[in-house]
């Protein structure tokens, strides 16, 4: 629904004292210290699990070679996610606003994104101890990850 000059009648006229805008304090950005962001164009982009050969024996001279190899494991996908938020105003509410606060709303985008981004963020930190899992299925901050050539 669109903001009318009913619905914020006190904005028409000038003679308030003030208008007390409620915004929230952008902070500086913090998830991009704590994350490796990458651009992408896909609808999706997957992480494959690898473990590498085994730490290699000593071998008596003359004994054949011992042969290891790679283990594959688990994968796992992010799947990018939408969001938006729309605001809308007459066109007689934007131009009779005598504070300006349509305009300081339609300003507001920018502090929206960055609350959700840093929210969305943050959520992996606070679910990391439960719900939040890693590519082996146990969840991020656990001593039970399993290696892939047995014991953890």
């Amino acid at each position: 629904m669109a903001a009318t000059r009913g619905g914020f009648a006190q904005l028409l006229a000038p003679g308030l004292y003030s208008v007390i805008y409620e915004d929230l304090e952008l902070h500086p950005e913090e998830y991009s210290q704590l994350f490796n962001v990458y651009p992408s164009t896909r609808a999706y982009e997957e992480d494959q699990l690898v473990a590498g050969l085994g730490a290699v024996p000593k071998k008596p001279e003359g004994d054949v070679i011992l042969m290891d190899e790679p283990i594959q494991g688990g994968s796992l996908r992010y799947t990018h996610e939408s969001f938006g938020l729309g605001f809308q105003v007459t066109r007689e509410m934007w131009d009779d606003d005598q504070y300006g606060i349509m305009r300081r709303v339609s300003q507001d985008f920018a502090g929206s994104i960055r609350q959700t981004v840093e929210s969305t963020y943050a959520g992996v930190l606070n679910n990391s101890f439960g719900t939040q899992t890693s590519i082996d299925g146990v969840s991020l901050i656990n001593t039970a990850h399993p290696l892939l050539g047995g014991g953890t």
